[in-house]
C-alpha cells in the first residue's frame, strides 16, 4: 500500500512535466501549421524540438524518477520515435545523429553513444547545436559513466577549446579528475571553470551543487548578486574561503564536499532540486555517521531510521521518517500513524535503546503515562465495584519505579538539542602528520611611499620539533623547518609568497627549553588579508598550517600616527646587520609570538610614531602616556597598575613621559614590570600628545598574562 502511495505521487507529478511537454509540443505544431513552407508531419525541425525535449526533461530527472519514467509515459521511447522520424528521412542529418548518440547514452548503450558521437565528429569536429555542450563534451560524458576516464579528460579537454570564451566544460573536466583522485588537477581545472560560465543555468548549478554547506548570509548574498561576473567571483571566494590550506594546490574541502554530494544523489534520491531528502543534506554536512539503525517494519509506522555521530559529540543522533519515498528530518513520533497502539510507539522508541539512552527513556514515560491514564480508569472503576483490578498493585510498583527514574535522570534529552546541530559542518583535514602546534602574530609601521611594512611574526619551541642526533657535531640534535607563507585579499587572490628552509642544531638541554623565533617582512597596500603560513619539520613529521585575517593599516596621511603595537622579547642597539634590525635603525627587535605574558618576565613594547610637528629650533616635543586596563578587574588591581608603573604614592592606571628629538618620526621602546598584575587579559594603551601642535593620537594591543604554572600547563597554543 505504501509503494503503491509512492508510484502514484509520482506518476502525477510526471503527468503533470508531460502535459507541459504536451503543451509545448502543440506550441510547435501551431507554430509550424502557421509557415506553409512546412509540412507539420514530415518535419525534421518539429521533430527534432520535440526530441529535444524529452532528452532534457529526462536528463533533469534524479535517478529514482528516470526508474519511474519508463513504467508512466517513458520521454526515451517518444524520443527514441522522434529521432527515428528524423533518420528515415535523412540517416546522414547530423543532428538527428547527435540526438541519438544522447538518447543511447540514457538509455545505457554507452558503445553505440559512442560511434553516434565519433561518426558527429568526422562530419564536423565542432559541431555545437540546440544550447547543448559541443559533441566533445556529450563523448566525455559517455566515456565518464563507461569508467574510460582517460578517455573522457581527452573528450573534455577538446570540448573546451572549442569555445574559448566558456569555461564551464572545465568545471566537467574536474569532476572527472576527482572521480580517479587527482585531486590536484581537479582543483585546478574547477578553479579554471569558474573564470568565465555563459550560461547562466550553469553558473545556478555550480552553486545548488554548494548551497547545502552555505551560511544563511551567503545566500542572501548570492540571491542579490545580479551579472555573472559577480557570481563567478563570489563562488570562487566562497570555496577559497574554505580551503584547509591554501597554500597547496588542492582543495580538501572542495574534494570531500564533491565526494559527499555525488554519494548523497545517489544513496538517497530525491526528484527534484537538489536531487537528495534529508538525510542526504546531512550526509553532505556532517559526513558518514558511526552507526546506523533501520527501523523494523510495521503494519502501523512509517518507515524510519536514525543515524548516530558519537565521534562529532556524544549523544549526537537523527531521526528521519519516510514520507512518501522521500526521508525528512524530524522526531520518531512523525512516524506513528493514527492506528498505532502504545505498545507499538514503546517498541519504536524501545528497539533503538543499545544505541542511546534517550530512547529507552522516552520509550519508558510513554508507557508509564499510558499506565497513569489506565489507573485513572480502573480508580474509577473501583469507585464504582468497590473492587481494584487484578495486577493493580504490581502495575503501581511499576509506575512509581519508572517516575522516580525519569525524575533522577538527568541525561534525558531533547531531540531538538541535536536538531540545532544541523546548522553545523564536519570537516576533519587530514594532512597526513601529527599537528605542529606555533603561535603567531603580526604589526604593521609604516613603509616606502604608500605602502605599510607587515611584519610577520611566529614562534616554534623546540620540545614540539623531532630532533636526531647530528651527524656532523657531537653532542648535538639537529631538526629542520620548511615554512610556505602566502598572503590573499579577501578574495583569495594571491599578494605574495615566499618560502624558507631552516637547519636546527641545538644541545641536549636546549630542546626541551629554547624555541625558534622568525619574522617576515613585506611591503603591501593598507587593506584587509588573508594571511596563510605552512610549517613542516622533518616534511612530514609534523606539519602545522594556520590561516587568519590581518588588517594592514595606513600610515600614507601627513597626521600624527602611533603605529601598531609589538610585543618584544628584547630590544637591543647592534651595528651589525642582524635579524631583527629595524629599517633605517640599529634597534635589534626580537618580537614575542607568544600566546600568553609570564608574570614573572618583564613586558617590552615596541612601537613608531609618525608626523610630529618641529618647532623653530628644529625640535620635537612630545608626550607618551601608558595605560593597562584589565578586562576582569579583581582585589588588589589599582595596587597592581601602580606597582607596573612605579608610582606608589598614587592609585594611578596610567604613566606619563615628556621627550624632545630631532625628526617627525620617532621609534620608541619600553619594560615593563607586570610581576604585581592579575593574570588575565589586559588591554594595553599607548598616547601620544604632540606638544608643538597639541595633536594626539593613540595605538592599543591585548595583553594574556599568565602565571608560571600555567604557562607550563599551555606550553604552546594556536
Amino acid at each position: 500500500m505504501r509503494l503503491f502511495s509512492w508510484c502514484l505521487a509520482v506518476f502525477l507529478l510526471l503527468q503533470f512535466g508531460f502535459a507541459q511537454t504536451d503543451a509545448q509540443s502543440n506550441e510547435i505544431v501551431r507554430e509550424k501549421a502557421s509557415n506553409a513552407q512546412i509540412n507539420v508531419q514530415d518535419s525534421s525541425v518539429y521533430y527534432k524540438r520535440l526530441a529535444l525535449t524529452e532528452l532534457k526533461n529526462y536528463e533533469n530527472m534524479s535517478g529514482a524518477l528516470r526508474i519511474f519514467s519508463k513504467f508512466f509515459g517513458d520521454n526515451l521511447k517518444r524520443s527514441s520515435q522522434y529521432i527515428s522520424n528524423i533518420l528515415r528521412n535523412n540517416d546522414e542529418d547530423t543532428e538527428g545523429i547527435f540526438l541519438k548518440g544522447m538518447l543511447q547514452r540514457f538509455e545505457g548503450k554507452f558503445r553505440e553513444s559512442e560511434a553516434s558521437f565519433k561518426k558527429v565528429i568526422s562530419k564536423d569536429d565542432r559541431f555545437v547545436a540546440f544550447d547543448l555542450p559541443n559533441v566533445w563534451l556529450q563523448l566525455g560524458s559517455t566515456y565518464r559513466e563507461m569508467g574510460e576516464y582517460d578517455l573522457a579528460i581527452d573528450a573534455y579537454k577538446q570540448g573546451a577549446l572549442i569555445n574559448l570564451e566558456d569555461t564551464f566544460p572545465l568545471i566537467q573536466l574536474s569532476l572527472v579528475f576527482m572521480d580517479i583522485g587527482k585531486d590536484e588537477e581537479a582543483c585546478e581545472a574547477f578553479y579554471g571553470g569558474l573564470n568565465d560560465i555563459r550560461d547562466v543555468n550553469a553558473i545556478e548549478k555550480v552553486f545548488i551543487d554548494a548551497k547545502e554547506i552555505a551560511t544563511n548570509d551567503e545566500t542572501k548574498q548570492w540571491d542579490a548578486l545580479k551579472s555573472s561576473t559577480e557570481k563567478l567571483v563570489f563562488l570562487k571566494t566562497f570555496w577559497k574561503r574554505r580551503d584547509p590550506n591554501p597554500i597547496d594546490p588542492v582543495n580538501q574541502r572542495l574534494i570531500e564536499h564533491y565526494k559527499r554530494l555525488n554519494y548523497a544523489r545517489q544513496a538517497y534520491s530525491k526528484a527534484f532540486k537538489p536531487w537528495y531528502d534529508d538525510r542526504g543534506a546531512l550526509y553532505i554536512k556532517l559526513g558518514k555517521p558511526d552507526r546506523v539503525y533501520y527501523g523494523r517494519p510495521r503494519q502501523n509506522i512509517k518507515e524510519n531510521e536514525s543515524w548516530f555521530y558519537d565521534n562529532i559529540r556524544a549523544g549526537l543522533f537523527y531521526d528521519f521518517v519516510d514520507f512518501h519515498g522521500s526521508y525528512q528530518l524530524t522526531s520518531l513520533f512523525d512516524a506513528v500513524d493514527h492506528s498505532a497502539t502504545v505498545q507499538d510507539i514503546v517498541e519504536l522508541f524501545n528497539e533503538r535503546s543499545s544505541y542511546n539512552m534517550y530512547y529507552q527513556k522516552i520509550a519508558l514515560k510513554i508507557k508509564t503515562q499510558a499506565d497513569v491514564e489506565q489507573q485513572r480508569v480502573e480508580e474509577q472503576m473501583q469507585n464504582v465495584t468497590g473492587m481494584p483490578s487484578v495486577g493493580y498493585l504490581e502495575r503501581m510498583n511499576r509506575i512509581q519505579s519508572a517516575a522516580g527514574a525519569l525524575q533522577t535522570n538527568q541525561n534525558l534529552q531533547d531531540n531538538s538539542l541535536n536538531l540545532s546541530y544541523t546548522n553545523k559542518q564536519n570537516f576533519i583535514f587530514d594532512v597526513g602528520a601529527p599537528h605542529l602546534p606555533i603561535n603567531c602574530n603580526f604589526a604593521s609601521f609604516k613603509g616606502n611611499k604608500k605602502d605599510s611594512r607587515l611584519e610577520f611574526y611566529y614562534v616554534v619551541p623546540f620540545n614540539q620539533l623531532n630532533f636526531v642526533p647530528s651527524i656532523s657535531e657531537t653532542n648535538k640534535f639537529s631538526t629542520s623547518l620548511k615554512l610556505n607563507f602566502a598572503l590573499f585579499d579577501l578574495k583569495y587572490d594571491e599578494i605574495m609568497k615566499l618560502d624558507r628552509d631552516y637547519n636546527i642544531t641545538a644541545g641536549g638541554n636546549e630542546i626541551t627549553s629554547h624555541f625558534y623565533i622568525d619574522q617576515l617582512d613585506n611591503e603591501i597596500p593598507p587593506g584587509k588579508y588573508v594571511a596563510a603560513l605552512e610549517i613542516r619539520n622533518n616534511e612530514k613529521d609534523r606539519v602545522g598550517i594556520y590561516q587568519f585575517v590581518v588588517s594592514v593599516r595606513d600610515y600614507s596621511s601627513d597626521t600624527l600616527t602611533v603605529s601598531d603595537i609589538e610585543i618584544a622579547q628584547y630590544v637591543d642597539n647592534t651595528i651589525t646587520k642582524e635579524k631583527f634590525v629595524k629599517p633605517k635603525s640599529t634597534l635589534k627587535v626580537v618580537p614575542n609570538p607568544a600566546a600568553g605574558l609570564l608574570r614573572n618576565k618583564p613586558l617590552t613594547v615596541y612601537y613608531e610614531i609618525y608626523n610630529l610637528t618641529l618647532n623653530n629650533d628644529g625640535k620635537s616635543l612630545y608626550q607618551i602616556s601608558y595605560s593597562i586596563k584589565m578586562s576582569e578587574g579583581g582585589q588588589g588591581f589599582l595596587k597592581a597598575i601602580t606597582g607596573v608603573f612605579g608610582n606608589k604614592q598614587e592609585a594611578s592606571t596610567s604613566s606619563i613621559t615628556t621627550k624632545e628629538g630631532k625628526s617627525t618620526s620617532e621609534k620608541e621602546y619600553i619594560g615593563f614590570d607586570i610581576s604585581e598584575l592579575p593574570t588575565g587579559v589586559a588591554t594595553l594603551e599607548v598616547k601620544v600628545k604632540d606638544l608643538n601642535s597639541s595633536k594626539e593620537s593613540s595605538s592599543v594591543i591585548n595583553l594574556t598574562i599568565l602565571d608560571e604554572e600555567k604557562k607550563r600547563e599551555e606550553t604552546i597554543q594556536k
